[in-house]
């Protein structure tokens, strides 16, 4: 799978008891383990004004927001006696939004639903966000933490790559991550004398940039795989872009660079047309893809 860090999703979390339940704990658990950033919202305080501010700031500072639901509407807030906390913050949420402009997605957990059980201003709660039809707005009644954060994922990874754009460039480089440090020596010097655009992959996340990669290899006049550390991800990896981008078919070369100081790395290459392999010591490695790039310029 071509995949990308989570990193950059974080989550507003809060629940309707304000006591940070098992629940809640549970959610946070497996949001941070699949690699989100999570905020926990604080107890409404005594002055309206300054928990404003400080829920203003929790909104600015992430991507999305979890109201985990019980089964009871309860705990009336300071500030409104006539709402509960959690719907009093899901429409300062809304509020502020609308005041604001922000792209941000709201998600109502509500993992108990046993008929019986539920009060009924809670269900006509839940009710009335379902009937509102909001676009922004997902409820899930998934007893399971770990199917709640999958569809997070689904979600707001795929919200973020609609604003991840290709770009017109002249070089399309990509690495792993476990080798990010040299690849950012390597690309300061070729940034001084081409364009490029860069992607860094991370393996143990669930990020899904198979079409940013695809199109952005028909941006690019090369694109270059490199590795130093990390030749087990780089070759299958190529294999997997080649096909992506046509194969025999493409117009486009892909340069795999790998650095010849580990012994390791000798003997990796992937022979196929529009591929070329290059095992180099890491400073010829700028020089030799300028010469590569300057032999495709000339053509």
């Amino acid at each position: 799978m071509l995949e990308s860090s989570n990193n950059f999703i974080k989550i507003l979390l809060f629940d309707d008891a304000f006591t940070h339940t098992s629940q809640a704990q549970q959610l946070t658990n497996v949001l941070k383990k699949a690699g989100m950033q999570v905020f926990v919202n604080e107890q409404l305080s005594t002055s309206e004004d300054s928990w404003k501010e400080k829920f203003y700031l929790n909104i600015e500072l992430t991507d999305c927001a979890v109201l985990i639901l019980g089964n009871i509407y309860k705990q009336n807030t300071n500030f409104d006696k006539e709402i509960s906390y959690s719907e009093y913050q899901f429409k300062e949420i809304q509020n502020y939004l609308k005041k604001t402009s922000k792209k941000y997605k709201i998600f109502i957990w509500q993992p108990i639903v046993e008929k019986k059980t539920i009060d009924r201003k809670q269900e006509n709660f839940v009710t009335s966000i379902k009937n509102s039809a909001l676009h922004d707005v997902t409820i899930s009644f998934q007893e399971s933490p770990i199917l709640l954060a999958e569809d997070i994922l689904l979600i707001m990874n795929s919200e973020y790559s609609q604003h991840v754009k290709s770009k017109l460039t002249e070089i399309f480089f990509i690495y792993n991550e476990l080798d990010e440090d040299i690849a950012k020596d390597i690309l300061e010097l070729l940034d001084d004398v081409v364009k490029i655009e860069k992607l860094c992959i991370s393996q143990n996340s669930n990020q899904n940039h198979t079409n940013f990669i695809e199109d952005q290899f028909k941006h690019a006049k090369m694109s270059v795989v490199f590795f130093k550390y990390t030749a087990d991800w780089a070759i299958p990896f190529v294999q997997q872009f080649w096909k992506l981008t046509g194969g025999l078919s493409s117009n486009s070369q892909i340069l795999l660079v790998g650095e010849k100081s580990i012994i390791y790395n000798q003997n990796k290459t992937f022979a196929v047309p529009n591929v070329k392999t290059l095992i180099i010591s890491e400073d010829m490695i700028p020089l030799e893809i300028k010469i590569e790039f300057d032999k495709l310029s000339v053509k």
